[in-house]
């Protein structure tokens, strides 16, 4: 009866057992980013990058270069709905 229990105890945990999924890494011109500190959003401006910023929160707005750059959260809360609508990875 041991025997028994010990091959399908054992037959359960190496059902589990596979070749993992390889998560896809975004290519650098791919990248959307959702930047929530404003002193980054200026180095990646002036690495030439905006482009990339796909969205900030409301206090990069003192910053000059992303006024034109839309506003998602206002205290650090990010929905799904708003990582989707803005295409963000």
């Amino acid at each position: 009866m041991k025997i028994l229990v010990l091959f399908f105890s054992l037959i359960i945990l190496l059902s589990g057992c596979g070749q993992k999924s390889e998560a896809r890494i975004p290519a650098s011109e791919d990248l959307r980013i959702l930047s929530l500190v404003t002193a980054a959003d200026h180095i990646i401006c002036e690495l030439g990058c905006k482009e990339k910023i796909a969205a900030v929160d409301r206090h990069a707005k003192v910053l000059e270069s992303m006024h034109d750059v839309p506003v998602t959260v206002a205290g650090g809360m990010v929905s799904r709905e708003m990582l989707r609508q803005y295409n963000i990875n």
